[in-house]
C-alpha cells in the first residue's frame, strides 16, 4: 500500500510540474506506433486534447505527423526514425513547427530518450517533452533581419566609411567606404590596429587613451576633425563620429563613422 501511496504521490509531482512548466509530456511505444500525449502537448497549439484518441492504439499520424509543417515534416520523421532504429544514442531532440487551432504555425522543441530495461537493452518506450518557444524563434528571426538589414545598409552607403573597433584599437568590421577613404582593403586589416595604419605617430596615444575612455564610460569628445592617413601615406581629413555598442553575449564595441572632407 506504502508503495501504490508513492507511486500516485510521484504521478501527482509529474503532473504539476508539467502542467506548471507549460511543457508536453508524450511517450512513444514503438511497436504499437501509439503516442501518449498529456493535455499540454495539445494544450500549447490550442487543440482540445478530447479531439485525440488515447487508447493505445496506433495513432502517431493524427497526433504528431499530420500537426507538422510541411516544409518541416519529412525532416522531423526521418529524424525521429532515425533516432529509434539507430540505437537511441543519446538524447532525441529536434526543432519544428506544429500546427495550432487558429492556424498559425508554433515553433516546437522536442526533447526525448528511450528507456532502457533491467537488464540495459532498450525498452519498446521513448519518453519525451514538447516546450513551445515560438516567441523566442520569432526574436531570433526579427534579429536576424535586423542585424542583415543593417549590414546592407552599412555595406551600402557610399559616402560614410565605418569601422569598428575592440577596446584596444583593433579592427573588427571595415565597410566599403573605409576602403575607398583610407585605400586598405578589409580583409588587409581586420585584426590589426587602427594606430598601425590610419592613426598618425603624434595622435597614436591620445587615440588610444580616448577609447580607453568611451570603453569606460567617460567623457570624450565623440564628434570632432581629424586628419588621418592614407594607405600611401597622404593624409586624409575627415569628419568623424564615434559610438560605443553593446552587443549581446559579445559586449562593448566602438564605431566610427567618418566623412571625408573635400
Amino acid at each position: 500500500k506504502r508503495a501504490e501511496e508513492k507511486l500516485r504521490e510521484s504521478e501527482a509531482r509529474y503532473k504539476s510540474v508539467i502542467a506548471v512548466s507549460n511543457t508536453g509530456a508524450w511517450e512513444f511505444h514503438k511497436k504499437q506506433k501509439y503516442l501518449w500525449c498529456s493535455p499540454e502537448y495539445f494544450e500549447m497549439l490550442g487543440q482540445d486534447p478530447n479531439n485525440f484518441v488515447m487508447d493505445g492504439q496506433a495513432n502517431l499520424e493524427e497526433t504528431w505527423i499530420n500537426l507538422l509543417h510541411p516544409d518541416d515534416r519529412q525532416q522531423a520523421v526521418n529524424h525521429f526514425a532515425d533516432y529509434l532504429n539507430t540505437g537511441s544514442v543519446g538524447m532525441y531532440e529536434n526543432f519544428f513547427r506544429m500546427i495550432q487551432a487558429n492556424g498559425s504555425w508554433a515553433w516546437i522543441w522536442s526533447r526525448g530518450q528511450t528507456l532502457c530495461n533491467s537488464d540495459g537493452s532498450l525498452s519498446n518506450l521513448t519518453v519525451g517533452t514538447h516546450i513551445n518557444i515560438t516567441e523566442r524563434k520569432l526574436a531570433e528571426e526579427a534579429l536576424k533581419e535586423s542585424e542583415e538589414r543593417f549590414r546592407l545598409i552599412i555595406e551600402g552607403v557610399k559616402t560614410i566609411a565605418i569601422q569598428g573597433y575592440t577596446s584596444d584599437g583593433n579592427i573588427i568590421y571595415w565597410n566599403k567606404a573605409s576602403e575607398a577613404v583610407y585605400g586598405y582593403p578589409a580583409a588587409e586589416v581586420i585584426g590589426k590596429n587602427l594606430t598601425d595604419l590610419i592613426i598618425p605617430a603624434e595622435m597614436k596615444n591620445e587615440v588610444l587613451d580616448n577609447i580607453s575612455k568611451m570603453f569606460k564610460g567617460e567623457s570624450v569628445k565623440q564628434v570632432e576633425e581629424l586628419e588621418l592617413l592614407r594607405k600611401d601615406g597622404s593624409v586624409v581629413p575627415v569628419f568623424s563620429n564615434h559610438i560605443i555598442v553593446e552587443i549581446a553575449e559579445k559586449g562593448k564595441e566602438l564605431y566610427s563613422f567618418d566623412v571625408e572632407l573635400t
